[in-house]
């Protein structure tokens, strides 16, 4: 291996461990956000929002790392496709840290955690949005093309239940509260946003792989 190859590869790498980083630190924020909405616990919430600054950082830092292999290597074929999908993916990690720090903020303002049917709802669309995440996550880093489709997939049906959630909110089922009714249903529109993210992330994935 010559000296330029050792250094694009040392690059890459580099750019790789960033966004294992950021993603990981991402799916922490919204495993824990949820925990927090369930549990009640505000303290938990507060967390959320205060780890969002240190993921923004790693977002901007992940992004400077990209544009500079840009302008060493001149990438071009895979190595360019792998680039502007990291930068994309990039984008909508931040984004889930900020539909995470949502989720927390509306949580301290419910009069108590989600309980009943609504409950249900959001616990199970909860664990989805989580869930096909990490699978996104871990396609891109494995350049898994069936199991990136296999996530957008998972992704429709999931929009499909959340749907039935904001039906069960708007009628008989959701709380008596204005203010309760209206930070649930923002709770629920975010965790349909990390599903939707999560999605992106998955066609990046097969973006960059073919």
């Amino acid at each position: 291996m010559s000296k330029y190859e050792a250094r694009l590869q040392r690059d890459l790498d580099g750019i790789r461990l960033k966004l294992a980083e950021l993603s990981e630190a991402v799916q922490t924020a919204v495993e824990n956000a949820s925990l927090a909405l369930f549990s009640g616990d505000r303290e938990l919430s507060y967390g959320v929002c205060l780890d969002d600054h240190p993921i923004n950082r790693a977002s901007r830092a992940l992004d400077k790392s990209c544009l500079g292999f840009i302008a060493v290597h001149l990438p071009s074929a895979g190595h360019l496709r792998f680039i502007a999908a990291t930068m994309h993916i990039n984008i909508e990690l931040e984004r889930i840290g900020d539909y995470a720090k949502t989720i927390s903020r509306e949580a301290v303002q419910l009069e108590q955690p989600p309980t009943g049917i609504i409950r249900d709802q959001l616990e199970q669309v909860s664990q989805e949005a989580r869930s096909i995440l990490q699978s996104a996550v871990t396609a891109f880093a494995e350049n898994d093309e069936v199991a990136a489709r296999t996530g957008i997939r998972a992704a429709s049906e999931a929009g499909r239940r959340v749907n039935t959630g904001f039906s069960s909110l708007v009628n008989d089922d959701g709380p008596s509260s204005r203010i309760d009714l209206l930070c649930h249903l923002v709770i629920l529109n975010s965790f349909d946003r990390v599903v939707d993210q999560a999605k992106n992330i998955c066609e990046e994935t097969i973006f960059a792989v073919t």
